[in-house]
């Protein structure tokens, strides 16, 4: 399924073809009716193109290479008490949506993990309206999936807090099974006028909560 309109399409590299579409996708369970990068009504070919088609599936074989955080070393395992916010950056490949990017800061907001790092796959489309990420800065580094994941096993085990926004994506995308979470878009989760439950952005919800303007 194409991630940036909801069309199936066949990737057969190089691309054949280029993308008309709207970066901000449509909510059928929401009021928003338009919109809000053009004020195009919302079903309507949008205002971007693209010349590579992207998409959002994840390889059943991928399935096999999720590891576990890793269990404290004992009672005196500084990670077990430790609390972090973790996000993702992420770009398109030839097998979907991949993380470039991980930031991790500590519970006094303090950074201690931002590292740019190779995907697995090859790259289709750096996604840099929103990742901020552009081809240089992913073929510049010398870091793979792997190599993120070990640094990240020194700071965390499977007693850590961690804290993001729709944080599945985060895991996922770093192929790490986790439990210990608190997710913010599951907390301000709201029901639709048809009873049915969505979980709102890091933007609006952002603004609903911290009166604060993010994602500009």
């Amino acid at each position: 399924m194409m991630m940036r309109y909801t069309t199936d399409f066949l990737f057969i590299p190089p691309p054949i073809s280029g993308l008309t579409f709207p970066p901000t996708p449509d909510l059928p369970f929401t009021d928003r009716r338009f919109h809000p990068c053009c004020g195009r009504p919302q079903g309507v070919a949008g205002c971007q193109h693209s010349e590579n088609h992207v998409t959002d599936t994840m390889l059943e074989s991928v399935l096999l290479e999720f590891k576990a955080t890793p269990k404290p070393t004992g009672p005196s395992d500084s990670r077990s008490d430790a609390f972090y916010a973790l996000d993702c950056e992420f770009v398109y490949t030839t097998v979907g949506k991949e993380a470039a990017r991980i930031t991790v800061v500590d519970g006094y907001g303090n950074e201690v993990m931002d590292c740019v790092f190779r995907p697995e796959h090859e790259l289709v489309d750096p996604n840099t309206r929103y990742s901020g990420l552009t081809v240089e800065d992913i073929e510049s580094s010398d870091k793979t999936l792997s190599d993120i994941r070990e640094i990240l096993f020194e700071m965390i085990n499977s007693e850590t807090l961690l804290i993001g926004h729709a944080l599945e994506n985060d895991l996922k995308a770093l192929r790490i099974v986790h439990d210990n979470v608190i997710d913010t878009s599951v907390l301000f989760s709201r029901s639709s006028a048809e009873g049915r439950c969505f979980k709102q952005s890091l933007k609006s919800l952002a603004r609903e909560q911290l009166d604060m303007d993010i994602q500009s």
